[in-house]
């Protein structure tokens, strides 16, 4: 196999493992900034190997789920606090910061997904 066939039969796991990390990363951010604990474990989310359409699904969910339930809440005061995220205990920022770099990091990942899918769907005739 030529390293284009290796990758491109692991797109669908190279999708899992970033689409399961950026919403692991959004969580934690957002229980973070709200001051609650994390039960991420940011190893496991690049060792997915298997996930189906359903179990991406069903983690979109929860992690909407978190959304709607945390972020309306969010006080200018959590804004404005320093924080530390468990997956980056050496940073501290502040509640703000914290939010926006979690939005830019997501836009990172969604351009690899996208790309990933499209280098796919041009070598696969799909």
């Amino acid at each position: 196999m030529t390293y284009i066939e290796v990758f491109l039969a692991q797109c669908g796991n190279f999708i899992a493992v970033l689409v399961t990390h950026l919403l692991g990363n959004q969580v934690e951010t957002l229980r973070t900034v709200r001051q609650q604990p994390s039960d991420r474990n940011r190893a496991a989310e690049f060792a997915v190997d298997d996930a189906s359409q359903a179990d991406l699904v069903t983690l979109v969910d929860k992690a909407r789920a978190v959304l709607v339930e945390l972020a309306p809440e969010i006080t200018s005061a959590q804004l404005d606090r320093l924080v530390r995220r468990p997956a980056a205990p050496d940073t501290v920022y502040s509640g703000l910061y914290q939010l926006k770099h979690s939005i830019t990091h997501a836009r990172e990942h969604l351009g690899q997904i996208w790309m990933t899918r499209d280098l796919w769907k041009a070598n696969s005739g799909a």
